[in-house]
C-alpha cells in the first residue's frame, strides 16, 4: 500500500492488490486491532468503491471505538461520499480524543467545512494543517479552493505559489484523478474554485 501511495512501485495496481491480499489474510486470521479494516477502507476508496469503503470504516471503528484514527478515517470517507457534515463531527471527535494529532485530522475537517459551504472554517482548518505540515499538498489545495470560494482570490495567490513549490508539475487533471468523489459535482465545484485562482 505504501509503495503505491509513495510512488515506489512500478505497478500501482500490483502494490494495491498485494496490500488487499494481506489485509484479507489478516481479517481471516481474526486480527483484533482493526488496522486491517482501516487499510481495507482506504483501498476501497482509492478504487471508488464507496459503499465497501464505508462498510470497512464502520467495522474499523467498531473494533477501535476509542481510536482517533478510526474516527478520522471514517470522516475522510464521508467527505468523499457526500456526507461532509458528518465528516466534520467525526474529525472533531478524532481531535478531541488526542492532544497530539496528525495533519490528517484538521485536513478532514477543512474538507468537510469546504463541502458544507463553511469557507471561513475551511480556511482556518486548512491553515491549521499547513502549520503542522507546510509541504502538505492537499491542504494547500484545499486552502486555495476555500479562499476562492470565500471570494478572497488575492489571498489564494500565495497558496498557488506553495502548490507549485511543493509539486512543480501540479495539474488539475492529475489532481482530479486522485480525488475519489462519489458525486462528480463535488469535484467539479472544487476544480472551478481552483481555476479561479489561476491553477490549471
Amino acid at each position: 500500500y505504501f509503495e503505491a501511495r509513495l510512488g515506489l512501485s512500478d505497478s500501482l495496481e500490483h502494490s494495491i492488490d498485494s496490500a488487499m491480499a494481506l489485509v484479507d489474510k489478516s481479517i481471516e486470521l481474526d486480527d483484533p486491532s482493526g488496522m486491517a479494516y482501516m487499510l481495507k477502507a482506504t483501498i476501497h476508496l482509492m478504487h471508488n468503491e464507496h459503499e465497501k469503503a464505508l462498510e470497512a470504516s464502520e467495522k474499523a471503528l467498531a473494533d477501535r471505538p476509542s481510536c482517533p484514527w478510526a474516527f478520522a478515517l471514517k470522516g475522510h470517507i464521508y467527505n468523499y461520499t457526500g456526507k461532509p457534515s458528518e465528516a466534520i463531527d467525526l474529525a472533531k471527535q478524532a481531535i478531541r480524543l488526542t492532544p497530539l494529532f496528525p495533519p490528517l485530522f484538521p485536513s478532514v475537517l477543512a474538507t468537510g467545512h469546504y463541502l458544507c459551504g463553511q469557507q471561513e472554517e475551511a480556511v482556518a482548518a486548512a491553515r491549521g494543517t499547513i502549520q503542522m505540515s507546510p509541504d502538505n499538498l492537499e491542504a494547500q489545495v484545499m486552502l486555495a479552493a476555500a479562499l476562492a470560494a470565500a471570494g478572497r482570490p488575492d489571498e489564494a495567490e500565495s497558496s498557488q505559489q506553495e502548490i507549485r513549490r511543493i509539486k512543480k508539475d501540479f495539474s488539475l487533471d492529475g489532481f482530479a484523478k486522485s480525488q475519489p468523489f462519489k458525486d462528480p459535482a463535488d469535484l467539479e465545484r472544487m476544480l472551478t474554485d481552483l481555476r479561479a485562482v489561476g491553477l490549471s
